[in-house]
């Protein structure tokens, strides 16, 4: 299973993407499930349950208000991207770290990077009781995306929870190429999906001790 998290800045054609990937030895080759076991084994899917497979996206390096009384902002942004192979190599704290870079674009305070990563874990923990539910079959190559628009946020911390910057955040299950009919709960996808929820609650409690 691959989670695919996305974020973009208005009207800009770049996007940020983090991809987690996790399998299913059920669903393949003895051979195959032998490599994608020597792949888990060496990444974070050993610790963690599942591994970052690639990141991208916008950041801000200098912004800059505009005349007394108006609500004009000149910003500019450098373009950051991780390769698959930067990838493989993370471990759980240098993953820790990416994801808090991921939902810290813009330059936004803790405080609203973690209400982006909760709203996010919101929304996986929804698709996680779903999956939970179903019998029918299991996933391959499936895909959770995340997306925000990593929007600069001049709120003050105490005004975090009222700010906006956890709203707007989606999750969508993409990618069904590799769906198949098998009878029973699809543990792979649930428990990867309950792994990267722990995951960013750990990241959360991380950024909100920031504040206190």
């Amino acid at each position: 299973m691959c989670f695919c998290i996305v974020t973009s800045l208005t009207r800009r054609p770049k996007h940020r993407q983090l991809g987690f990937k996790t399998s299913d030895e059920a669903l393949c080759s003895a051979a195959h499930a032998a490599k994608c076991a020597a792949k888990d084994a060496a990444t974070t899917s050993a610790s963690l349950g599942f591994r970052l497979a690639g990141a991208q996206g916008w950041e801000l390096i200098t912004s800059q208000a505009g005349p007394p009384g108006t609500t004009l902002r000149t910003a500019q942004y450098a373009r950051w991207r991780a390769e698959r192979d930067d990838c493989k190599r993370l471990t759980s704290v240098t993953l820790r770290q990416a994801l808090r870079r991921f939902f810290s674009a813009a330059a936004v305070p803790p405080t609203c990077a973690a209400a982006r990563a909760a709203a996010a874990a919101q929304h996986l923990a929804r698709m996680r009781a779903c999956m939970d539910q179903i019998r029918s079959m299991r996933l391959l190559g499936t895909s959770a995306l995340v997306v925000f628009d990593a929007q600069p946020c001049d709120s003050p911390a105490s005004a975090a929870a009222t700010c906006g910057c956890g709203r707007g955040v989606r999750v969508h299950l993409v990618d069904f190429a590799h769906a198949f009919p098998v009878p029973g709960r699809d543990d792979n996808v649930c428990a990867a999906l309950q792994a990267l929820c722990s995951e960013l609650q750990a990241l959360i409690d991380e950024l909100s001790s920031l504040t206190l």
